[in-house]
């Protein structure tokens, strides 16, 4: 007995029924269950910790909860957030307040209006212009003199536009044709010019290069006036006033833009 009591506790664990019997089997096994939970806790205490990270991080990154946007932009806005010249309109002069990190989706020029989409999801630049797919974008553009069938058809064949330097672009529009009342698709399609001869046209591409509609219709001899956005794919413009912002949930925005994750 006397050998059994100078046996350190732990040591008389390791050593099994041997020298402890009975009582010190169940010692063990209590202790291995509490080595076991404590293990379970550490686990689960790291692992609190890392998931913490990374929903901050994901914060950070603005893509724990994105937003999406759709917005009809007036004329006289750059479609950016933040400009080197002080003198330009920016989108944060609308009366919307955007979250951190919004940013624009296939941009407008200045001159430009219609529907421009934002969001803080970076992604949907790639799934909208970069993928096999294309989508359709339609435009309503008013254009400086009348213009002829033939011309028209010049257009529907395609024309070529300065790209670069010296790099050429076959500009071929989905479709084209021309508009009597462009009051049905905008509107907003008053304008002083009208008085003077002018032709409305209805022009879809599944292409958008650096100002190409205004490039097209000058390559035939006729000077865009006005250049209004009304639709990607099913993301119609409709009657939205210029400057309003609409949010959409992702769901939505995706299904009306054919986006496929």
């Amino acid at each position: 007995m006397d050998k059994i009591a100078n046996i350190p506790y732990l040591n008389s664990i390791g050593q099994g029924t041997k020298y402890g019997g009975r009582k010190n089997k169940k010692n063990r096994i209590r202790l291995n269950r509490l080595n076991s939970e404590k293990e379970i806790y550490t686990i689960t205490k790291r692992r609190l910790r890392i998931e913490y990270f990374l929903f901050n991080i994901a914060v950070s990154m603005n893509i724990a909860t994105y937003r999406y946007f759709v917005l009809h932009k007036p004329a006289g806005i750059v479609s950016q957030f933040v400009s080197d010249s002080p003198k330009v309109k920016l989108l944060g002069s609308l009366d919307y307040v955007f979250p951190e990190g919004t940013h624009a989706i296939g941009r407008l020029d200045k001159d430009s209006e219609g529907l421009l989409l934002l969001t803080t999801d970076k992604r949907i630049t790639g799934l909208l212009f970069n993928t096999p797919k294309k989508h359709v974008r339609t435009y309503l553009v008013m254009v400086k003199n009348v213009v002829s069938e033939e011309t028209l058809k010049r257009l529907k064949e395609g024309v070529f536009i300065r790209i670069k330097q010296t790099e050429f672009h076959h500009a071929v529009p989905v479709d084209i044709r021309v508009v009597s009342d462009p009051f049905v698709y905008y509107p907003y399609a008053e304008d002083v010019r009208c008085q003077y001869p002018h032709t409305w046209l209805l022009i879809s591409l599944v292409e958008g290069k650096y100002r190409q509609i205004r490039k097209m219709v000058l390559s035939v001899g006729h000077r865009c006036q006005r250049l209004v956005r009304l639709s990607i794919e099913d993301m119609m413009l409709g009657a939205a006033q210029p400057g309003e912002v609409k949010e959409f949930p992702k769901e939505d925005y995706f299904r009306l833009l054919r986006l496929e994750e």
